[in-house]
């Protein structure tokens, strides 16, 4: 969203007065296990378990979606583009895992537009340490965290060309 007078004027009006600035997020404050665990201070809930997160993430958000089958069902002659929408983008991880199931199975002529809210977004130190966790992960989550935005609210377009890939960042509360 881009900042307008109104849109300046509502994240003034709506911001407590400990805020730093209307253009600032409350970022997720992070807790860290030993065995490097992110764990929410705002709501006292883990991102993953670090042993099985990016299990769940594939058999939770992948395959309960079925989108590998789905994404071998799409024209292979014929440009597309197929969406994911998604609330809550915490450390990014299904974000992650559907770039890795794309560029495996998808057609080339596809584009995968991954939509995600975060009310909470995470610090790049914390988001870099968290996704450190999946080596196999790697190429995904360096271009995630290069190109990881300013943590300002609104609308953050990130585009991935070389795997046919967008992520569309909305940053704020999802209700607004």
């Amino acid at each position: 969203m881009p900042l307008t007078p109104k849109n300046l004027a509502w994240f003034t009006l709506n911001r407590t007065r400990t805020d730093p600035s209307p253009y600032q997020l409350d970022c997720a404050e992070i807790n860290w296990l030993e065995d490097n665990t992110p764990v929410s201070s705002h709501y006292g809930d883990i991102y993953f378990l670090k042993q099985q997160g990016l299990a769940e993430s594939r058999y939770v958000f992948l395959q309960q979606n079925q989108l590998q089958q789905r994404w071998q069902q799409l024209d292979t002659d014929n440009r597309g583009i197929f969406t994911i929408a998604e609330t809550g983008f915490g450390t990014g991880l299904n974000f992650l895992a559907s770039c890795q199931l794309w560029v495996e199975t998808a057609p080339p002529k596809q584009h995968l537009h991954f939509i995600s809210v975060e009310k909470h977004p995470l610090k790049r130190e914390d988001l870099q340490r968290a996704l450190s966790s999946w080596p196999e992960l790697a190429p995904f989550s360096e271009a995630l965290i290069a190109n990881y935005p300013v943590l300002v609210p609104g609308h953050h377009t990130l585009h991935f060309p070389a795997w046919n890939i967008s992520l569309h960042l909305l940053l704020g509360d999802a209700s607004d």
